[in-house]
């Protein structure tokens, strides 16, 4: 009896409770709280927002170029304020959003946008007053 070859029954135990404990970390590695698809979804999200933040950025290079251009030229009118012409061109551009909510209160302009990115939604804020660059904030909507 002892010639013969074969795997005991102890050994086969041992291999699958070791591959069943090999299984549970890495599951816990990929779906777990700070796992590998939670970093992803988040990696997302983050990129998501700085593209947004960066085309606001761009639409204040743009409507800073535009004011400056209008007063060195000198067709700049008395109502023309870096804010008001940064509203102009935040609602022209479609690329950016939906502007929902812009209010021009005495060279402060306030314009809200709904921005919709791969299936989320951000509330996009920008706050400028008179001829000083604004301020742009990105969150999550609810």
């Amino acid at each position: 009896m002892r010639n013969q070859k074969g795997i005991t029954l102890v050994a086969l135990v041992i291999t699958i409770i070791v591959l069943l404990i090999l299984a549970g970390v890495s599951i816990s590695l990929v779906l777990g709280n700070n796992g590998v698809l939670t970093q992803a979804s988040q990696a997302v999200i983050t990129n998501e927002k700085a593209t947004i933040e960066q085309d606001m950025d761009m639409a204040f290079a743009d409507a800073n170029m535009d004011y400056t251009t209008r007063q060195a030229v000198g067709n700049l009118t008395a109502s023309d304020s870096l804010a008001t012409i940064l509203l102009t061109k935040l609602s022209a551009n479609a690329s950016i959003g939906t502007i929902s909510s812009p209010a021009n209160n005495s060279g402060t302009v306030t314009a809200t946008y709904t921005v919709t990115s791969s299936k989320r939604v951000y509330n996009v804020s920008i706050v400028t007053t008179g001829d000083t660059a604004g301020t742009v904030t990105v969150t999550p909507a609810p």
